[in-house]
């Protein structure tokens, strides 16, 4: 009961506060409501993209929601199983999701920047550093190496 309130709590204060901001420049800065008005031709490319990306989260969710559910029905051993692989796969992906998102940010300052040439520079070497860091150093995962 205490989270709802003090969630309500922290929805009114900022309500409140956004309120007060906007209707305290009134008269001040006539650009401000322009400035507010969204540009549908760079929301269409937004849309464009985002779009294909949020229905693949979201049938990579649903599909994920079903395989618990059968895993689920198998028993309380084999549940915890895939929830110690799942954890285990986790862990394993954090280098290349911190990659991808290193590449993600470092390719929209370039477009932000107006440097799109630097940006599909980056996402080129993003596709082939690490495969090709995999090709020419093949032993790198070996005991031998890492001790």
């Amino acid at each position: 009961m205490s989270s709802l309130f003090s969630s309500f709590l922290k929805d009114a204060l900022v309500y409140t506060f956004l309120r007060l901001f906007m209707f305290s420049y009134r008269g001040q800065t006539p650009y401000f409501w322009e400035a507010l008005r969204p540009d549908f031709s760079i929301l269409k490319k937004v849309l464009q993209l985002g779009i294909p990306i949020a229905l693949q989260d979201l049938l990579v969710s649903i599909s994920f929601l079903v395989l618990l559910g059968i895993v689920n029905s198998l028993g309380v051993i084999v549940s915890a199983g895939v929830g110690v692989a799942e954890k285990l796969c986790a862990f394993i992906m954090l280098v290349p999701s911190a990659y991808m998102q290193a590449m993600s940010a470092f390719t929209a300052q370039n477009i932000g920047a107006g440097k799109p040439e630097r940006a599909e520079k980056a996402l080129l070497h993003g596709g082939t550093d690490p495969p090709l860091s995999d090709l020419l150093h093949p032993g790198a995962e070996t005991p031998e190496v890492v001790h």
